[in-house]
């Protein structure tokens, strides 16, 4: 019999499963094993985040402000260092399955800004063209890389706490011993 916990060990480290079944291996573990808060943090990562306050640390990235030239592309807006400060950082609430095609992605990945602040920046710095909030690829795959780190972190102390799971089912002492590591 195979041990569900130790098995998706194997999937994390070997990376032979995309991490979409992963976190739904790991959604399975915490619905039966009642992971109530666990089990919410899975959905959001599968579904994305409605509460700017409920997204992560490790989904705050760091990008650059650059306006959409017809002629040259992507170009530099030049602003005030305070103000660069401010839109150069955001925290992503996408779904993983967005972020991972946004990974493999081979165009730069944008981020529009609202048309109104779009507008009030370009007035502002003399740009007349639309601005966004270009992110660097491995910011994205770091998030990616975090969300496995976390699930692998997880899966170590359920086995450390001596929860196994035989095939797809927890017995009575490992449930018990969840509930009891919870309080």
């Amino acid at each position: 019999m195979s041990k569900l916990v130790i098995e998706l060990q194997k999937d994390i480290i070997e990376n032979k499963i995309d991490t979409i079944s992963i976190l739904r291996k790991a959604k399975l573990i915490a619905t039966k094993l009642n992971l109530v808060d666990f089990k919410q943090w899975i959905d959001y990562e599968l579904n994305g985040y409605e509460n700017y306050d409920d997204i992560p640390e490790y989904r705050n990235i760091i990008g650059e402000v650059k306006a959409k030239n017809p002629y040259y592309g992507l170009i530099p807006v030049v602003m005030p260092s305070d103000i660069a400060e401010k839109l150069n950082t955001r925290k992503l609430y996408n779904p993983i399955s967005e972020l991972i095609d946004l990974s493999t992605s081979n165009q730069p990945i944008t981020i529009a800004f609202p048309s109104e602040l779009s507008e009030s920046l370009c007035a502002n710095v003399s740009v007349r063209f639309p601005c966004y909030l270009v992110i660097p690829k491995n910011a994205i795959i770091q998030i990616i890389e975090s969300v496995k780190n976390y699930l692998l972190e997880w899966c170590l102390k359920l086995e450390n706490d001596g929860i196994l799971g035989d095939d797809f089912e927890f017995n009575e002492l490992e449930k018990e011993l969840i509930k009891s590591k919870e309080k």
